[in-house]
């Protein structure tokens, strides 16, 4: 398994609100994209990458049951808002995703591109649940892998902007996460005049 991430501030933000988790060891990986509006984005991403590796212990789901309870304690303190989140485990040859809001999820196999996350969540460009809300519906998908799959998470600075087809084609033109991920956000910020959003996005190879 080969495996990096990559994080880059969008053009029109102060700060970067993406945060992602990459632990080899637990074969855990995630990508957050913290809700500007109210405020606390930046906050309410990091601390859940944080708390996300610190309460797994092999159920994903329930481990973000978990964060969710301390992120929503947070915000109610007014020290966080709202983010995103994507998490996959990896285990076997088993993969667990498990996603709330809108950063996607796509599995790379025999040169073709699947979708692996919903977009329920998301209602007129609005999203209608995140981290850090009282009550969550976790999504979850649990798929076998095989040697050779290609699995990308990212958040929204990207996947607004490029086609799956697009990702699909970095995907197959280099064998090399750091370099499918480097060539994913330099394209996406070519496209900063339509969506100047945070980009963040991990690329595992198995």
């Amino acid at each position: 398994m080969k495996v990096y991430g990559l994080s880059v501030k969008g053009k029109h933000h102060e700060e970067n609100e993406d945060c992602y988790l990459i632990n080899v060891e637990k074969k855990l990986f995630a990508v957050a994209d913290g809700v500007s509006i109210p405020k606390g984005g930046k906050q309410a991403s990091y601390f859940t990458m944080k708390f996300l590796n610190n309460f797994f212990n092999q159920n994903l789901k329930q481990a973000i049951e978990i964060v969710n309870e301390k992120i929503f304690e947070l915000r109610s303190k007014n020290i966080c808002g709202f983010t995103t989140l994507t998490a996959l485990h990896i285990k076997n040859n088993k993969a667990q995703l498990c996603w709330i809001g809108d950063s996607p999820a796509f599995l790379i196999r025999a040169n073709k591109i699947f979708l692996l996350t919903s977009f329920e969540d998301v209602h007129e460009n609005m999203l209608l649940q995140a981290i850090g809300s009282q009550n969550i519906n976790i999504h979850e998908k649990i798929f076998e892998i095989k040697k050779g799959d290609k699995i990308i998470l990212c958040t929204d600075g990207i996947s607004s902007v490029l086609s799956e087809n697009e990702i699909l084609y970095i995907a197959l033109k280099y064998n090399d996460a750091e370099k499918i991920c480097k060539n994913l956000i330099k394209i996406a910020e070519k496209m900063e005049s339509v969506y100047k959003d945070d980009k963040t996005v991990i690329t595992i190879l198995l």
